[in-house]
């Protein structure tokens, strides 16, 4: 399910508009019928062949997932060692 850039955009835009969908303090978060409904218009809204309710679930899933680990991967960065310290302080005032 590789989507282009623009793709990707406008399924974010629309995700975004829905809050029923992904903000927990959002009085229609836990009201499945609005839940469904934006589903629905959010997978009509993309006009994608074969793009559906299940597809756009699978979608926000793996979006997220990979969102989770760039957020882990910024979080697991070393700081440089001593001696890498050294070498770039040596390299900025060259």
């Amino acid at each position: 399910m590789k989507w282009s850039e623009e793709e990707t955009m406008h399924f974010v835009e629309l995700y975004s508009e829905k809050e029923c969908l992904w903000k927990k303090s959002s009085v229609n978060y836990r009201n499945k019928n609005m839940r469904r409904a934006a589903e629905g218009d959010i997978a009509n809204r993309m006009e994608k062949e074969s793009f559906g309710v299940a597809e756009l679930k699978q979608k926000i899933k793996i979006m997220r997932t990979t969102c989770n680990q760039e957020a882990l991967k910024e979080t697991q960065i070393d700081p440089p060692s001593e001696n890498e310290q050294c070498l770039l302080e040596e390299q900025v005032t060259e």
